[in-house]
């Protein structure tokens, strides 16, 4: 299952989450680190992630992760 990771910038930091989810990373860095912090969470491999086209409002980024290891059977 596709998993979409959204990160928005706010005061700041760049904040990633994915809907339906509570956990949350944060980077004040960039937005792939933040996204990267959070597939790490999720047990993903952060090197999956694929970032998007910004959307409007440009405080937001879209990255997307097929949802599972390589090798893994999920």
């Amino acid at each position: 299952m596709v998993v979409e990771i959204r990160c928005r910038y706010t005061t700041g930091t760049y904040v990633a989450m994915v809907k339906g989810q509570k956990l949350t990373a944060s980077n004040t860095v960039s937005a792939r680190q933040a996204a990267e912090g959070l597939a790490s969470k999720l047990n993903l491999d952060p090197s999956l992630l694929v970032q998007h086209q910004r959307e409007l409002p440009s405080t937001l980024t879209t990255f997307t992760h097929p949802g599972h290891k390589p090798g893994s059977d999920q």
